[in-house]
């Protein structure tokens, strides 16, 4: 995490509460968030928010250090019964950071979006509730400006659906069946094709010893490539070997 000081530049307009805020981006509001997660089809809430470490860090930073807390990250993961790094949290893949002066909190940057709106116990007074991941106050003119954010837009969200999707896949080929390839159809191949290896080229007459023509997948059966006449072709168990569950392009 890092973090810097210094005085932000002045900004405009005032509300009711006294804190002024620019005329743009201001964060999203539940309703503005909610349209967002119905429009994409996915939860209202972040499905990772209790596993995603950067919302705790969030949690933590805003909270309770720049709040001038003397709470160390170990017994705040302790108050909220977290004990270490668990294995299965998603880490942050976007570094956040932040600018304080004079002990108040002034910008943040890659923040939790999940936080900002839902749990403005851990903002900062001068911060307003919304989602956002990048935000500012000026302290000069007392203005507050932060860029919307959804879930969705994080990196970490991203993250987690490259895990699902690679356990769904690898749950989907350990559930997959080969079909069984006769005998006739082995041959009906290896005449199409000549009795060569479809990748050397070499015929089955001139391979070298422990070395034999078997049939490989042109799409790997992995990736849903088919026991098809179509898709199976001549191979030399060297090349078939060789090239495993990749696939090459018709030579």
């Amino acid at each position: 995490m890092k973090s810097t000081s210094g005085d932000p530049p002045s900004s405009r307009h005032a509300d009711k509460e006294g804190v002024t805020h620019g005329e743009r981006n201001m964060g999203h509001t539940k309703e503005e968030y909610f349209q967002i997660s119905s429009k994409l089809g996915l939860p209202k809430r972040c499905p990772i928010l209790a596993k995603c470490y950067k919302a705790v860090q969030t949690k933590y930073e805003m909270g309770f250090r720049l709040g001038g807390s003397d709470i160390s990250f170990d017994e705040f993961l302790d108050t909220k019964g977290i004990r270490g790094e668990p294995d299965d949290f998603i880490r942050p893949v976007q570094e956040l950071s932040w600018r304080y002066s004079h002990n108040v909190l002034t910008s943040v940057s890659n923040v939790c979006p999940e936080v900002t709106l839902f749990e403005p116990d851990y903002l900062p007074f001068h911060f307003k509730q919304s989602a956002f991941k990048d935000a500012s106050f000026y302290g000069e003119t007392r203005s507050f400006m932060a860029e919307p954010a959804h879930y969705s837009e994080c990196a970490e969200f991203s993250e987690y659906q490259f895990r699902e999707v690679k356990a769904k896949k690898t749950a989907a080929d350990k559930g997959r069946k080969r079909s069984h390839i006769s005998k006739a159809m082995r041959f009906e191949i290896f005449q199409r094709d000549n009795f060569r290896c479809y990748y050397c080229g070499r015929h089955k007459s001139e391979l070298p010893p422990r070395v034999h023509l078997d049939l490989d997948h042109k799409k790997p059966h992995v990736d849903g490539g088919e026991d098809s006449f179509e898709n199976l072709v001549a191979a030399c168990s060297d090349c078939n070997n060789g090239k495993a569950n990749k696939v090459i392009s018709d030579l």
